[in-house]
């Protein structure tokens, strides 16, 4: 009687694709799936193989191994999409889909569970408000140099400043909101989706519209808007800005 070979498979924690599992295609056939920071057992028999992931049109690298009689073999899989290649995400989806997961034979990668990854700590939430701070400050500096050096904005008539105005202020509004709205979407994810990516997302994408307004009223500057009213549109995102930060802070 021939000794069939155990195959175990671990799939190492990421943030990306951390809600959805792979499939495992062991020798062209779909033998199930696997979700983050999960392990799958399986017998299999002694001789070579063939293994890899995918997920949509999307595929691991493919690991062809060789299973012995008794023996037991440990594989780790993961997404490639972590640290700085998540900045590469549009070229491993269209481009390099055969490398967007990984498979390699080696001992147990020990990751944590999803839903216990760190959250951001109470000094980071600080760090990246003190920067939102500094970013939003720095527009001011450049319309003050144009207008000590008296170089004259862009020609735009007094009809169509006013409107272009009327759109911003209601631009501003709506990115000062944007924040709350998102942090009550992701609340409602919240079973769904680990406390640390729902913290991350939030911050960030919070941040993102508060400084949205700085970059409307600096297009208005340059349109013909004079230096006060542009600070309404700094001083309005800083202040939304900093009550956001604190907000995350103390609730963090």
């Amino acid at each position: 009687m021939t000794e069939e070979t155990m195959l175990n498979l671990n799939r190492v924690t990421s943030f990306s694709d951390s809600l959805r599992a792979y499939i495992i295609v062991l020798d062209g056939e779909e033998f199930g799936q696997i979700r983050a920071g999960e392990s799958f057992n399986i017998t299999i028999s002694p001789g070579e193989h063939q293994i890899f992931l995918k997920i949509d049109w999307c595929r691991s690298n493919i690991l062809v191994f060789t299973a012995r009689p008794g023996a037991e073999i440990s594989l780790n899989c993961g997404s490639s999409l972590t640290g700085w290649r998540i900045l590469l995400a549009y070229l491993y989806i269209f481009l390099w889909r055969d490398q967007y997961l990984w498979i390699r034979e080696g001992p147990k990668i020990v990751s944590m569970p999803p839903r216990e990854l760190p959250t951001i700590s109470k000094r980071m939430k600080l760090v990246l408000l003190i920067v939102f701070v500094i970013y939003a400050l720095s527009f001011v500096i450049e319309p003050v140099m144009r207008a000590r050096l008296e170089l004259l904005p862009q020609s735009v008539s007094p009809q169509s400043l006013t409107i272009m105005k009327g759109i911003g202020i209601f631009l501003s509004i709506l990115g000062l909101i944007m924040p709350w709205v998102i942090q009550r979407f992701l609340s409602r994810k919240s079973m769904m989706m680990n406390r640390s990516r729902q913290e991350t997302l939030t911050l960030l994408f919070g941040y993102i519209f508060l400084i949205s307004p700085i970059i409307y009223g600096l297009t208005l500057f340059h349109s013909g808007i004079p230096l006060a009213e542009l600070y309404y549109f700094v001083g309005a995102s800083i202040i939304m800005g900093i009550g956001w930060g604190t907000y995350n802070y103390v609730n963090g």
